[in-house]
């Protein structure tokens, strides 16, 4: 929890890009840090609040959802529970390891990495002709 979602929310990279980027970073930051208000009664730098408010999370949909329809499962357990769960087939190969700490926190920063081109390529877009524009008046006056 503290390597994947929390580490990327409070990262400096996050807090730069949610200024430039008002159409995507900004309303995923802000969808983010409000689940991290809402479990830690707003307490958000509070580890433990944010331990306490993730396993009060789960416990409450453990009270809401119907026993029939949730699934309480690790990774580590493979396919086999889960597909049991959806009634579909256990594909073949081994279950894939991907939602580690960390490598959620490296795809969230590539994510970020990437918001950050989109938004370098936004701003050269009207850039680049008043660039050009001024090398044309430029380059006329000389």
């Amino acid at each position: 929890m503290q390597r994947s979602y929390y580490t990327v929310l409070q990262s400096r990279g996050a807090n730069i890009m949610r200024v430039l980027d008002r159409d995507f970073t900004r309303k995923y930051h802000a969808m983010g840090m409000g689940t991290l208000r809402a479990w830690t009664g707003g307490h958000v730098n509070d580890l433990g609040k944010l331990r306490e408010g993730y396993v009060a999370h789960y416990e409450a949909m453990r009270r809401i959802v119907p026993k029939e329809r949730l699934l309480e499962w690790h990774a580590s357990e493979g396919w086999g529970p889960l597909c049991e769960f959806l009634g579909k087939e256990v594909p073949e190969g081994e279950f894939p390891k991907v939602n580690q700490g960390d490598w959620v926190a490296d795809l969230h920063g590539k994510m970020l990495v990437f918001r950050f081109l989109v938004v370098v390529g936004k701003v050269l877009g009207w850039v680049s002709p008043l660039v050009a524009v001024g090398v044309a008046w430029w380059w006329f006056l000389r």
